[in-house]
């Protein structure tokens, strides 16, 4: 299966998960932190799902596993079409049917039984906001996911997203300031600079304030040719 690497605004977009157990609950979670909207429906709900459902965070909506596929279509029957389908149930089977009827709905599916109905995968992820790192196997070796995702989150300190929002900064005043054609290496020469005075320090060595005077200085007399 050839895929495609994408991060996904996720605030307000509706999301439909298969199934009330933990399996449902790890994957609601991720969604949540996203910003989605999150229905459920199942027989029976975990204690967790439950607690969300009644602090309004999520919908819970009781459905005998057998009605299942009924209780789908009569929800896009009503205009009820999810952006993503999250089949989550414990019975494989019933997971690979609401796959296949969702998908028939152009509606994006995840498996958490059969990587061969999924439309996306749920990546391993170490965040540092701003910055984000996805890991995926395709849904065929998770653990090496996992095992890769501890690599990763030890060589990415915890002031990584500091430096990102830092260099944020940095990158808006020189498009505003430096001429088109010094910008790209400017900006990369900071952002190393401010990268290793991190690394070295854990913190930035000079304020803002003087930064931003420095590259003023060198967009105003030229000097960002020599860096």
């Amino acid at each position: 299966m050839a895929v495609f690497p994408v991060f996904v605004e996720m605030d307000q977009r509706d999301c439909l998960i298969i199934g009330g157990g933990q399996v449902a609950l790890r994957k609601i979670r991720i969604l949540l932190d996203a910003g989605a909207k999150v229905t459920v429906i199942g027989p029976s709900f975990c204690p967790e799902l439950e607690q969300l459902a009644s602090e309004g965070r999520i919908v819970c909506l009781p459905c005998e596993t057998e009605y299942t596929l009924d209780f789908l279509k009569a929800r896009l029957e009503q205009g009820m079409v999810p952006a993503f389908g999250i089949c989550a149930a414990s019975d494989k089977q019933v997971n690979h049917e609401a796959a296949v009827f969702l998908k028939h709905s152009d509606v994006l599916v995840d498996s958490a039984t059969e990587t061969g109905d999924c439309d996306f995968f749920f990546p391993s992820v170490i965040r540092r906001d701003p910055v984000m790192v996805g890991i995926s196997t395709g849904g065929q070796a998770p653990s090496v996911s996992r095992h890769l995702r501890r690599i990763l989150e030890a060589a990415l300190p915890e002031w990584t997203g500091q430096w990102a929002e830092r260099m944020k900064d940095i990158r808006r005043w020189v498009l505003d300031h430096v001429r088109e054609s010094r910008r790209k290496k400017l900006i990369q020469h900071m952002t190393s600079e401010i990268w290793n005075e991190y690394a070295q320090q854990g913190k930035e060595t000079k304020a803002w304030s003087e930064r931003v005077c420095e590259l003023e200085r060198m967009a105003e007399s030229g000097e960002e040719d020599e860096i």
